[in-house]
Order: structure tokens, then C-alpha cells, then sequence
């Protein structure tokens, strides 16, 4: 009998520490490509997790841990079905275990990735994708994190490398401790109704007017043509503001049932967009891209 693979403990993986006299960071590459903590010294000199931090035994692909924060690429969210509409054809890709019989957060988050580059306060990821059952086609993503006085700042891109035209989508996914329901500022125009398997149906609304409020019941909720900014007091005692280029023309705000984090997921694209769009659905965000073309989006994290 032929011994199966086993994923890597997490103890034996790489550990690349970034910091500055504000804020210290912990990535690991080969679990996907993630951001593992994030800390930042308050005014007191107490540090404080502003992502919630992965243990040290956390769970391994297919499924990945609850904390830190990760790439979304080369789509965020779910494709229903697990069948991708692109350019007249159907693949059908491998659907997520979690979110059967759909896919889900695109694959480049269970993969290793490699370090580009890295210095004090700063650090370069990388992934080349061959084709396979996730996805189709070729690509190189890219991410880069630097530190400015209390604020992170992060840079994804995207290259289609493949020799034929290809559907893309890029994101980030962090996890905020939180403590009670705190109240996001959020100026978004849209809302996308979804389904209950969290399927955008490609109806759209007036998103609500105000803060918004997830509370311990939970909910997620898809927001486009937002201003790109969104702040709140986590209740832990740190006041987080993200800040996004127009790229993440979408967000994401999930929060789980009785569970103490929520995301806040800037995104390129709505879920399922890609399908949607093929169906002549607009403002989805789908992006094409041909031959050697890329796509990149950076966003700002500043704590206080």
C-alpha cells in the first residue's frame, strides 16, 4: 500500500518575523502564503493581537485555521457548482469540503508559497500555479507586506501566465478579534442577496444606511461601490481602520454564529462573479485577463 502525503506540522514549517518598534508580524509561507500574527503596542506598551493569532497546531489543508489572515486568489468567496462559465466553456474544478458541492476562496491559500524577498520590515511572497483540478490555467501571484509606523500595508497581484485569456480575482482575508458587537463605518452603496448556501443570487439593493452591526447571531453580508474605507473599535482595545484601493471594489463583512472575530474582506469581485458575469450580469467585478497581463490591488491596515 502506497503511504499517503501528509500536510506539515506547523512547528516544522518556516517562521518569518517582520516588525518595527510598533507593530510585529509572523508569516508562514508554506501555509499559504499567510500572515500568522499581527501585533500592535498600544500608547501603554502593551501588545495586542490585532489578527487573531493561529495556534500551534492549527488545522491543515483542505481546511485551514480560523486566524491571521490570507490570500484570496485567483477568485474569492464560492463558484457554484463548482463549475466555472468562461468564455463559452465549462470547467468544472474541485469543490471545497466546507462548502460542498461549490468551491471556495480559490486554492492559493492551501499551497506553499516562496520567499521573494525580506528585510526588517518588509516581506515578498510568491506562488506559481500549474494547471490543475482547482484551476485551469497558469499564473504567478504575487504579495507584499511593509510596515509604516502603525499601519500594514498590503499589495496583491496577479499575472495571468497562461496562453490563453483567463477570468481572475484577488482578495485578502483577516481575521479581527473582537469583544461584543462592535460597530463597523462602512459606506457601501450596494448589497448582493445571496442564497443560503451564501451564493449571490445577482440581485442587488440599497446597502443599509449607518454602521453596521453583526451580532452574536452572526451573518455575512456582500457589499459593493464602497468607499473603501471601514474602522472600528474591536473592543479588545484597538480602534482598526482599513483603508482599499479601488480594486476592492467589493466587500466582504463575515462574522461566524457566537464566535469572537469578524472579516473584513476586501475583494475584487462578488461571489460567484465570474458565473454571473458570463450570464451578462454587470458590476460584478470579473476581471479578464490576456496573455501576460496582471492585475494588482493594496490596501492599508492602521491600528491606533
Amino acid at each position: 500500500m502506497r503511504n499517503r502525503a501528509r500536510a506539515p506540522k506547523l512547528g516544522a514549517m518556516q517562521r518569518l518575523e517582520f516588525g518595527n518598534a510598533r507593530l510585529r508580524a509572523e508569516a508562514l509561507p508554506e501555509l499559504g502564503g499567510r500572515l500568522s500574527r499581527l501585533q500592535f503596542r498600544t500608547g501603554g506598551g502593551v501588545w495586542c493581537d490585532a489578527l487573531v493569532p493561529i495556534g500551534t497546531d492549527p488545522t491543515l489543508p483542505p481546511r485551514w485555521p480560523k486566524g491571521g489572515a490570507y490570500p484570496l486568489v485567483p477568485y474569492s468567496n464560492r463558484i457554484a457548482d463548482a463549475r466555472l462559465h468562461h468564455d463559452g466553456q465549462i470547467f468544472d474544478l474541485a469543490p471545497h469540503q466546507d462548502a460542498l458541492p461549490h468551491t471556495l476562496h480559490g486554492h492559493a491559500h492551501l499551497r506553499a508559497w516562496q520567499v521573494r524577498a525580506c528585510s526588517a520590515d518588509a516581506l515578498t511572497l510568491g506562488h506559481v500555479h500549474a494547471p490543475d483540478s482547482h484551476w485551469p490555467w497558469t499564473f504567478d501571484a504575487t504579495q507584499r507586506f511593509w510596515l509604516e509606523e502603525a499601519a500594514l500595508g498590503v499589495a496583491i497581484a496577479f499575472k495571468n501566465t497562461d496562453a490563453r485569456p483567463a477570468p481572475a480575482g484577488i482578495g485578502w482575508h483577516p481575521y479581527f478579534p473582537i469583544k461584543g458587537d462592535p460597530e463597523i463605518a462602512l459606506d457601501a452603496k450596494h448589497e448582493w442577496l445571496q442564497d443560503t448556501a451564501n451564493i449571490a443570487t445577482g440581485e442587488i439593493v440599497a446597502a443599509p444606511a449607518g454602521a453596521l452591526v453583526l451580532g452574536a447571531e452572526g451573518g455575512t453580508r456582500y457589499l459593493s461601490d464602497w468607499n473603501g474605507h471601514a474602522a472600528f473599535q474591536t473592543g479588545t482595545g484597538i480602534r482598526i481602520a482599513l483603508q482599499a484601493d479601488a480594486r476592492f471594489a467589493h466587500i466582504v463583512v463575515h462574522r461566524p454564529q457566537n464566535i469572537d472575530y469578524v472579516c473584513l474582506e476586501p475583494v475584487s469581485h462578488v461571489a460567484n462573479g465570474f458565473n454571473l458575469a458570463a450570464a451578462g450580469q454587470r458590476g460584478t467585478g470579473t476581471i479578464i485577463l490576456q496573455p501576460g497581463e496582471s492585475v494588482e490591488g493594496q490596501l492599508k491596515l492602521a491600528l491606533a
